[in-house]
């Protein structure tokens, strides 16, 4: 077995064919290696990720989830598929759809070298702009396990096709930085488990939203559903809101318990998007237990 120390970057393949194993410690933000490509690493699972506050790659819930699809500075030329970095690209974004300002809907990326990629529409502004890379998707989904301890984190963002699951909802506490806003976004295709989350007195705690859905709605209801398991909610103003920007917004809530002070435990709002059945919710086993007696439990 062997390790790295003080390296920007401990291993990175180029070949895509390239086969066989590292056997040692490596830091998984440091190894720059295609997904598909068949050389795999003897203490790392593909595409699952542990935050822990301590000993784990990650200290943070956002640090995690930010490497999932990963975000770099670039620049654009009008009309040119050719995109520029310093030296900030690698193999893992090869292949997969990216968005950003100046970027066509629907555009792939192709890896060229640290510095470069091309893409499959060419660009539509000059200038530098913000790119980021969608790895997670429905056939290539990202699991994060967080370890028990007490997160105190800035609103998040759970992507398409991306699970958050923590140890259990009694060791696992998410805790928001600032009182307002939304603690944790929810797309569809995610799902939240095993986790405590507070600290929204004048904001959300939980919002599922289909304004992060990138994928088209499928017939069957349910298919491109959102988890909500095994959650405690504690001191926020509204517990979980359900709303429905541009599609239609699915879930299944299972095992909820509101604690300590809610406004307003769940909230249904089926009028953003202009859709039949906008908002689809199958909720099973939630519990009210907190200390303000003008809860209004579900609207």
């Amino acid at each position: 077995a062997c390790g790295f120390e003080n390296c920007t970057r401990n291993l990175q393949i180029n070949n895509y064919n390239t086969t066989g194993y590292f056997n040692g410690s490596t830091n998984v933000t440091k190894n720059f290696v295609k997904d598909s490509t068949p050389f795999s690493f003897s203490d790392q699972i593909t595409n699952t990720y542990t935050v822990a506050v301590k000993g784990a790659t990650f200290s943070s819930i956002e640090s995690a989830l930010n490497f999932v699809n990963p975000s770099y500075s670039t620049s654009l030329t009008n009309t040119s598929t050719t995109v520029t970095s310093s030296g900030l690209f690698s193999p893992i974004i090869d292949g997969y759809t990216v968005t950003g300002t100046g970027i066509p809907v629907d555009t792939i990326a192709t890896y060229v070298d640290d510095n470069t990629i091309t893409l499959s529409n060419a660009a539509t502004i000059t200038g530098s702009s913000t790119l980021t890379f969608i790895r997670a998707t429905k056939s290539s989904q990202y699991i994060i396990n967080i370890s028990p301890g007490v997160y105190t984190e800035n609103d998040l963002v759970l992507p398409v096709c991306v699970k958050l699951i923590g140890t259990d909802a009694a060791s696992v506490s998410i805790v928001a930085a600032t009182t307002t806003g939304n603690l944790i976004t929810m797309a569809n295709v995610t799902a939240l488990r095993n986790v405590s989350i507070g600290g929204k007195t004048s904001g959300v705690g939980i919002l599922v939203d289909s304004v992060q859905n990138s994928l088209n709605i499928a017939d069957q209801p349910f298919d491109h559903a959102s988890l909500l398991d095994d959650i405690i909610v504690q001191n926020c103003d509204t517990g979980i809101l359900f709303t429905s920007t541009v599609a239609r917004c699915e879930c299944m809530v299972r095992s909820c318990r509101f604690e300590q002070t809610i406004t307003t435990g769940i909230i249904v709002d089926g009028t953003a998007a202009n859709t039949v059945d906008a908002v689809e919710i199958n909720i099973f086993n939630i519990y009210f237990e907190q200390t303000n007696h003008n809860l209004t439990c579900i609207n």
